[in-house]
């Protein structure tokens, strides 16, 4: 459990880092041609609907394994470790319950978008669909590594990280 969640985990980050330097080359591209008189149909559409998509949801669940998500841990801080470690478990269910969730909906709307090819509105034709896969994917890989610091936070006294 811990190893794959940590592979998903590293996998969604390099494909998210993969996103982003392609949507960086595809922007840079469009600009330089654009000097040169030569458009690139769809930067925008690419843009908006596959790269940023996939460089925001792929990298969630290495955020959550490297505990990089923004926290407001002031007070907890401040708690004695008997009162904080039941709040940092209660607060890993309600992260898992509403990841399970997100997960759970955002499969059923990539699934119904691919069964009628949603597409954009471009002038061509482009799909959007395949880029809704990209939400439960992210959510499920997140739902794992939530499960995971979960499991060693029972099992260990530091659950923050799973390395």
């Amino acid at each position: 459990m811990f190893t794959t969640s940590r592979y998903l985990a590293k996998a969604g980050f390099y494909l998210a880092c993969l996103a982003l330097v392609f949507m960086a080359g595809h922007m840079f591209l469009d600009v330089v041609l654009r000097r040169l008189g030569i458009y690139i149909e769809g930067t925008l559409e690419f843009t908006s609907f596959y790269y940023m998509i996939f460089a925001v949801f792929s990298g969630l669940a290495y955020t959550q394994y490297k505990d990089k998500h923004i926290s407001t841990d002031i007070l907890v801080n401040l708690l004695p470790k008997k009162v904080s470690a039941p709040l940092f478990k209660f607060n890993l269910v309600i992260q898992l319950i509403l990841y399970v969730v997100l997960t759970y909906q955002t499969t059923i709307d990539a699934f119904n978008s691919a069964s009628f090819h949603e597409e954009a509105m471009a002038n061509f034709t482009f799909y959007i669909w395949p880029a809704k896969f990209a939400l439960p994917l992210g959510f499920f890989s997140l739902c794992l590594v939530v499960l995971s610091q979960l499991i060693a936070s029972k099992s260990e006294s530091d659950a923050w990280t799973l390395s």
